[in-house]
């Protein structure tokens, strides 16, 4: 009995008992998340993160690694939008390079 809800699509487990491991799952997932990442500034484009992590021992946290060389950031950005776009959730943040200068320099 295939217990999915319906339209929601996911990573699809694998006959193969090596792809089902805990760790496979999970590389399956940070995959899944760094496809569905974006990182963009108005008026540039939207970037994907080169990175994606987990937290260790912290059980569903990740972090997202932006390229600097990819996606340059200023104080002159008004507006940085992430967003996380997956079949079972979205996520959208967006917040100001001004409010985040540490001794006058932006800190990214």
């Amino acid at each position: 009995m295939d217990r999915r809800r319906r339209g929601v699509t996911g990573p699809e487990l694998s006959v193969d008992p090596q792809e089902n491991t805990p760790a496979a799952r999970q590389r399956r997932m940070i995959e899944q998340l760094q496809s569905s990442a974006t990182l963009e500034a108005r008026g540039k484009e939207p970037e994907q993160p080169g990175i994606v992590r987990a937290v260790p021992r912290t059980a569903g946290t990740y972090l997202f690694a932006f390229s600097r060389e990819l996606l340059p950031l200023s104080l002159s950005d008004k507006e940085i939008q992430f967003t996380l776009r997956t079949a079972l959730m979205s996520v959208r943040a967006k917040f100001e390079p001004k409010e985040m200068v540490y001794r006058g320099q932006l800190s990214l």
